[in-house]
C-alpha cells in the first residue's frame, strides 16, 4: 500500500500488525512513516520516537523523524534528528540536505547554500540535491536560478522512474524468454515435437513398449542393451539381469524368458 501511494491503507495494515505483535519495531517505524506520508505529523513523530526506543540505532528512523519535525516547523528538533543520522553515517546525503534546509530556516541561509551547492557538484544526478538547492535559491530571491534547479530535479526524477519501469518490464519478460529457449533446447535434444503428436508416438513406439502421451523417449541404446542381456542367457528379475536359475520366486526357479513383461513399473512373471 505504501509503495502504491496509499498511506492510509498502509497505516491500517501496520496497526493490525501491532495488534498481533506490539513489540515489532519495524511495524512501529513503518506506521510512523505511513502517518508522515499521509500528512499526520503528530502521529508520525509519536510513532517514530517510539520506534527509536525499540531500534536505537536506526538511521532511517532518525532521518524520517527529522523530516517530520521539519514539516512541523520544529527546526531545532529536526536538526538534532538529522545530526543523529549523520553521526551514524556522515555520508548520508539526504540527511545533510535536510540539515541544510533547517539551517536556512534558522537564519543561516548562506551557510546552507554553500553546502548544498557542494552537494549538487558532487552528486549531479541526485534529484533531491537540485530540488533543495532550488528551494534555497528561491529563498535567496534568485528565482530564475531556482527554476533551473527545479526543472533539473524534475528531469532527473522522470528519468529515474522511466529507468525503473524499464527494468521492471525487462524483469517480467526475462523469465519467459529464458523458458522459451530452454523448451526449444529440450525439443531439439529429445526429438519431441509437440506439433506432430502422431509422428512423435511413432518414434517412441519404435524404442520402447511404454508410451506416455508424447513426453517419454527411451534411448535406443538402453533397449538394445536389455535385448543383449536376454540373448546372453540371463533373465530380468526386478529390473536386474541375473544368471539363469539364480533367482527363486515362490519356490520356483526363474528360467530364461519367464520374467520379461513390465506392467506399471513392476515385473510380472
Amino acid at each position: 500500500y505504501s509503495r502504491k501511494g496509499m498511506p492510509r491503507e498502509a497505516a491500517m495494515a501496520w496497526r493490525r500488525t501491532l495488534e498481533i505483535d506490539p513489540g515489532n519495531g519495524d511495524a512501529v517505524y513503518c506506521l510512523g512513516l505511513s502517518y508522515l506520508e499521509e500528512g499526520n505529523l503528530d502521529k508520525a513523530v509519536s510513532y517514530l520516537k517510539r520506534a527509536l526506543t525499540l531500534m536505537p540505532g536506526s538511521i532511517m528512523t532518525y532521518y524520517n523523524l527529522g523530516n517530520a519535525y521539519l514539516a512541523k516547523g520544529k527546526f531545532r528538533d529536526a536538526m538534532n534528528s538529522y545530526g543523529k543520522a549523520l553521526e551514524i553515517n556522515n555520508g548520508f546525503v539526504e540527511a545533510r540536505l535536510g540539515l541544510d534546509r533547517c539551517l536556512a530556516e534558522s537564519g543561516r541561509l548562506d551557510e546552507a547554500l554553500m553546502d548544498v551547492k557542494s552537494i549538487v557538484t558532487a552528486y549531479t544526478g541526485l534529484p533531491e540535491a537540485h530540488y533543495t538547492y532550488g528551494l534555497l535559491l528561491e529563498k535567496k530571491g534568485l528565482k530564475e536560478a531556482a527554476e533551473k534547479e527545479f526543472q533539473e530535479a524534475s528531469r532527473l526524477t522522470t528519468a529515474m522512474y522511466a529507468e525503473a519501469e524499464t527494468k521492471k518490464e525487462a524483469a517480467e519478460e526475462g523469465p519467459e524468454e529464458v523458458e522459451e529457449e530452454v523448451v526449444e533446447e529440450v525439443v531439439e535434444e529429445t526429438e519431441v515435437v509437440e506439433k506432430d503428436k502422431a509422428e512423435e508416438k511413432e518414434k517412441i513406439v519404435e524404442k520402447t513398449e511404454v508410451v506416455e502421451k508424447s513426453e517419454v523417449v527411451v534411448e535406443k541404446s538402453r533397449v538394445e542393451a536389455k535385448e543383449e542381456i536376454v540373448k546372453r542367457g540371463n533373465v530380468l528379475y526386478r529390473g536386474k539381469a541375473v544368471e539363469k536359475g539364480g533367482v527363486a520366486k515362490e519356490g520356483k526357479t526363474v528360467e530364461e524368458g519367464e520374467v520379461v513383461e513390465r506392467v506399471e513399473g513392476a515385473l510380472r512373471e
